[in-house]
């Protein structure tokens, strides 16, 4: 696996996050779907609290600070204020941040470094395996903006 295919994945779901989150204020982005599920402002969030983990896996400073990534793990309670909430837009301005840091990354990465051993795996099979979890969540996004009754981000 090519630094440069993981670099193409992370474009397409930073595509999938701009067009989701088209007409999405911070107000909306704390509607929480009914009957269950996490608001997009906890989703958005969870995605960048996990981008600083590809961060450390590739070597490259997090772009969110432990302390305000933290409410957004998994498992944590339902967001249910705008004072508890991290600003919407931040939280796009850190997603951008970090995209760019990683496509740079993985531009240049070779594949030598992608196979090294991280965790229980290669870099490259924890970096695809993260991304795959990030799709994931796009598409959650995509979900909820339609259960509040937007247009779909994505057709």
């Amino acid at each position: 696996m090519t630094g440069k295919l993981l670099a193409a994945q992370l474009a397409y779901t930073s595509f999938t996050l701009h067009k989701n989150l088209e007409g999405i204020t911070h107000t909306d982005s704390l509607t929480q779907p009914d009957p269950c599920g996490n608001c997009i402002n906890w989703v958005v969030g969870h995605i960048v609290c996990h981008r600083n983990v590809m961060h450390r896996l590739a070597g490259i400073e997090p772009v969110w600070d432990a302390e305000s990534a933290d409410r957004y793990k998994r498992g944590s309670d339902p967001m249910t204020s705008l004072q508890e909430a991290a600003d919407l837009s931040t939280m796009v301005q850190l997603y951008e941040e970090s995209q760019a840091a990683l496509t740079s990354k993985l531009a240049d990465i070779s594949e030598d470094e992608l196979e090294k051993q991280a965790g229980d795996d290669t870099l490259a099979m924890q970096l695809a395996g993260l991304i795959f979890h990030e799709s994931y969540h796009m598409g959650q996004i995509g979900v909820i903006r339609r259960v509040m009754g937007k247009e779909p981000g994505l057709v």
